[in-house]
């Protein structure tokens, strides 16, 4: 909920979202507007139909005392729905790196994560040492591509093992 009257200290920011002024916040300093302005920022209005992350830039102006801010929302993208129906079988296909997204924060050049739906063959890619445009670095960044020839093989290869370990030895469900 945006507040609409001041507080003792408290100055009226003008706000700008992606580059669109709706109106204004309040805040005592730069980043406390900017807070302010984020805090509105309807994430699902950019996140519908998007494959990757992108950054919504956030500015803020304050006419009294000429300060002015700026920041980026990370806005990551929702999983694709399966094809086939069910949740996504996450799963790495050979040998990428595979870690904890906590480990994706940890010093030096990082590693893109890959994995591939072993149901439907779609990718998902996550790197933690994104640098954006802007120059931020350790950034996360999620994106998604479609499913490939290679991964829809790759998802049948792993369909045909985990019926294997089920007990499954023949492609006739009734034995």
């Amino acid at each position: 909920m945006v507040r609409t009257k001041a507080q003792p200290g408290e100055f009226q920011w003008y706000a700008w979202e992606d580059g669109i002024g709706w109106g204004t916040v309040l805040g005592k300093t730069v980043r406390e507007g900017l807070d302010a302005a984020i805090a509105t920022l309807d994430s699902e209005f950019y996140r519908n139909g998007i494959l990757e992350t992108m950054w919504v830039p956030v500015r803020v102006f304050c006419e009294l005392t000429g300060e002015e801010g700026l920041d980026y929302v990370a806005i990551h993208p929702q999983e694709p729905p399966c094809i086939i129906g069910n949740l996504h079988r996450w799963s790495i296909p050979y040998g990428t790196w595979a870690g904890s997204e906590e480990d994706l924060a940890i010093g030096g050049a990082g590693p893109i994560h890959h994995e591939i739906c072993s149901e439907c063959g779609w990718h998902e890619f996550r790197n933690g040492y994104h640098t954006t445009p802007w120059g931020a670095e350790h950034q996360l960044r999620i994106w998604f591509t479609p499913p490939t020839e290679q991964s829809l093989s790759w998802g049948k290869h792993v369909h045909t093992l985990r019926r294997f370990a089920e007990g499954v030895t023949t492609d006739d469900k009734n034995g």
